[in-house]
């Protein structure tokens, strides 16, 4: 695998964490922490890793838009492992209007 590529079966990689319903967050927490450390996410979900802003070279062209790219990727990754651990009433929550 290509170093910081995202790896294909990472929704797998949650599926074992159980379902946050408002009652058990200092299990799906620690479990959910783990597959981020795993998916090479936690940064990104913990704000230290942010998207790059654009570079530019003297034409005017971005010269970061793979980092950008794989930035927004992890991005996400993390949202979509979050979705996929919590309950429907959960989703709600997290669901704006727009």
């Amino acid at each position: 695998m290509a170093e910081h590529a995202v790896p294909d079966n990472s929704m797998r990689a949650v599926s074992h964490v159980p379902k946050f319903d408002g009652t058990n967050h200092r299990e799906w927490n620690y479990e959910i922490d783990l597959c981020f450390q795993n998916l090479d996410i936690a940064d990104v979900v913990l704000g230290l890793e942010l998207c790059p802003d654009e570079d530019y070279d003297d034409d005017g062209d971005i010269t970061n838009e793979t980092e950008i790219r794989q930035w927004k990727k992890k991005d996400v990754l993390a949202r979509n492992c979050i979705m996929a651990t919590i309950t429907r009433e959960m989703k709600q929550n997290l669901y704006t209007p727009g």
